[in-house]
């Protein structure tokens, strides 16, 4: 049976990924920071190898995406930076001196428009990044840590578009259009919660390439068509 840290467990994703592990009967491992401080380098390494013995796999679905919503980004930078850049640079590394695989939930907002009709591969360069401006602060900040992550060899970069499922949920896509007083119709690609924790969870069971993956539903749609 598999050992598997779960990083973020209380989050949108986070809480899909929990239900995912107890279907596949792994043993799962979810930690908060109020438990261990998993940001600090030592702390965490010291929990991985003296309280578990070593994890087979190990998931980050931690991050900052602002509350109530992604513009509060634009306000609390350092916290965007530290979550979203410092810290998967400092599991990388991790999972480099304790010789894990591991799985980092990147974003398909480093996109915009959909390409004419085409959508996007993972091995089109993002167009809404630092690199590629204007972009909001999270999505560059996320295109810089792709890039930093794309290095690792034993790195998994899953990229989520817009989530929703049929759970009624302040983070899920379709509560928001029913909640929100004005919302934008534009055309996305989207990502059904559940759908996308199997297909991360599928990745490590067949050892698939490490890299990136866009996981979404097939084709996109426009906010009236949701």
């Amino acid at each position: 049976m598999s050992k598997i840290l779960l990083l973020g467990a209380s989050g949108y994703i986070g809480q899909a990924f929990t239900s995912e592990l107890a279907r596949r009967s792994c043993e799962a491992i979810p930690l908060s920071r109020a438990q261990v401080n998993y940001c600090d380098f030592s702390t965490l390494r010291g929990y991985i190898r003296d309280e578990l013995g070593g994890i087979d796999f190990l998931i980050n679905a931690a991050g900052y995406t602002g509350k109530p919503n992604v513009d509060q980004c634009e306000v609390e930078k350092d916290t965007t930076l530290r979550d979203n850049l410092v810290f998967p640079q400092m599991l990388s590394h991790l999972a480099l001196v304790e010789n894990f695989p591991w799985l980092q939930v990147g974003t398909g907002c480093i996109y915009q428009e959909d390409n004419g009709g085409r959508g996007y591969s993972e091995k089109d360069p993002p167009n809404f990044c630092f690199a590629s401006p204007p972009c909001s602060f999270y999505s560059g900040v996320k295109g810089l840590a792709e890039q930093v992550l794309r290095e690792d060899p034993r790195c998994y970069i899953a990229r989520p578009r817009i989530p929703f499922d049929e759970f009624d949920a302040p983070r899920n896509y379709l509560t928001k259009i029913l909640t929100y007083e004005k919302v934008y119709d534009n055309r996305n690609s989207i990502s059904h919660r559940g759908d996308f924790v199997r297909a991360c969870m599928d990745l490590f069971e067949r050892d698939a390439p490490k890299g990136v993956y866009n996981i979404t539903n097939p084709e996109s749609m426009t906010t009236r068509e949701m």
